[in-house]
């Protein structure tokens, strides 16, 4: 007969602490596998939102190049420039709405009497604007006559979207106008 010291098998000692190494092994595989898909998500959303914001820059610019040239004072065709809004002669404007509560913020672009969103999640905007010399001239810019001496516009952009942040700014040179 054998004795119980002789059998085969694994202690209660034994077992438990098999059951903590593999319990461990798991939590720390999961963290990692939760961290990477985490990643994967922001990764995903700044590359969307980056997309986002280039494409309503973009549309931006080609508005704003597309304006004429003012007969009277040579320069470019604009009714308004300010901090937050641009407003051409040939009615295209666009225009940053602050958040209220909880809308967001966006970026409006009216055209032909139409009013469309071009980005949204939108938490500022900045219009500057230069003189032929390199000059910041003070905003707002109301007058054709003051408006004629700006050359360059910059625009800058910030979003958020699910707490990813994408700032992206763009120069518009005024030197060849559609018109000119």
């Amino acid at each position: 007969m054998r004795s119980a010291r002789q059998s085969r098998g694994f202690t209660l000692v034994e077992m438990l602490g098999a059951m903590t190494i593999v319990g461990v092994a798991g939590l720390a595989a999961t963290t990692v596998a939760t961290r990477a898909v985490a990643d994967v998500r922001d990764a995903s959303t700044a590359w969307s939102l980056h997309q986002d914001t280039a494409a309503a820059l973009d549309r931006i610019v080609q508005e704003v190049r597309a304006v004429a040239k003012d007969a009277t004072t040579g320069g470019p065709a604009v009714s308004l420039l300010s901090a937050t809004q641009i407003t051409l002669a040939s009615g295209v404007g666009i225009r940053f709405i602050d958040a209220t509560g909880s809308t967001p913020g966006r970026i409006d672009l009216t055209s032909g009497g139409t009013t469309s969103t071009l980005l949204s999640n939108v938490t500022s905007m900045s219009v500057s604007v230069l003189s032929g010399t390199g000059t910041a001239l003070p905003l707002p810019l109301s007058t054709a006559l003051a408006a004629a001496t700006a050359r360059r516009i910059t625009i800058t952009l910030s979003a958020t979207r699910n707490g990813v942040t994408e700032t992206l700014r763009t120069s518009i040179y005024l030197r060849s106008l559609a018109g000119s």
